[in-house]
């Protein structure tokens, strides 16, 4: 299992600093998988700026991508008013997402790592 994508966020109005939006994955394994729980650490330069911890009941088809929509929670000391000026300003970070999933393939609870990198330019 891959992360291939995230996309589409936006601000979540609730109790604390939350965005949000889509992330996609590629399942390459030819066995349909059910998506039971999502815990990723999300770094910006190396700092721990956010997290997902959800539970889900996504269907992963066979060698496809899929969706799975995420509450990304920020982390203590990030705030979104940083981000937003951080996107006027054109700002690139270097991303890594870095966690598991927890998948069912034919009744059998299975945990894949998740390791993944990217730069992210922050524009409008």
């Amino acid at each position: 299992m891959q992360l291939r994508d995230v996309k589409n966020f936006t601000l979540a109005l609730g109790t604390s600093q939350a965005l949000s939006g889509d992330a996609v994955f590629f399942n390459p394994n030819k066995s349909r998988m059910k998506l039971r729980e999502v815990k990723i650490d999300v770094f910006l330069d190396g700092e721990k700026s956010a997290f997902v911890d959800q539970e889900t009941k996504v269907v992963a088809k066979p060698n496809s991508e899929f969706t799975v929509p995420v509450v990304l929670q920020l982390s203590e000391g990030v705030r979104i008013a940083d981000l937003m000026i951080d996107v006027l300003r054109g700002k690139k970070y270097q991303v890594r997402y870095l966690g598991y999933l927890k998948v069912n393939v034919n009744g059998v609870p299975v945990k894949i790592p998740i390791d993944h990198s990217e730069e992210l330019n922050l524009s409008l």
